[in-house]
Order: C-alpha cells, then sequence, then structure tokens
C-alpha cells in the first residue's frame, strides 16, 4: 500500500495541516516510511482546485506507479 497526500496553505486547505499531522503520526506508528511507502507535501500558496492539481498531478502518480 502506498498513501499520498498534499495540501496547500490557501483555502480550505489551510485548515488541513493540524490533521495531517495527525494522519502522519498514525502511519508513522505503524511503520510506514516517508517518501518510500506513504508521501505528504505541503504546497505554500497553493489551494485544493483543478488549477493547483493541474501543476502537481505529476506527484502521486510518479510515486504510485514510478517514472
Amino acid at each position: 500500500k502506498k498513501w499520498y497526500f498534499d495540501y496547500g496553505t490557501e483555502g480550505l486547505d489551510q485548515y488541513y495541516e493540524p490533521y495531517q499531522v495527525k494522519i502522519d503520526s498514525i502511519l508513522m506508528s505503524n511503520n510506514y516510511k516517508r517518501g518510500e511507502n506513504w508521501l505528504t507535501q505541503k504546497f505554500e500558496g497553493e489551494t485544493h482546485n483543478e488549477i493547483a492539481w493541474n501543476k502537481r498531478l505529476h506527484i502521486p502518480l510518479q510515486f504510485a506507479f514510478g517514472k
């Protein structure tokens, strides 16, 4: 299993970080390894919409499926 999360610092995304920190700690406590089978990224100045996702969709695809 691989888990990918990302969030921005604008719009509704600005409220996600405390919850993402909890999720990250749960994954760590269950022996998931950041960058190997789990990845969380924060994008400064970005929000959660089609334009933002268009800029970074390649990141979760590369993480999930390789190069």
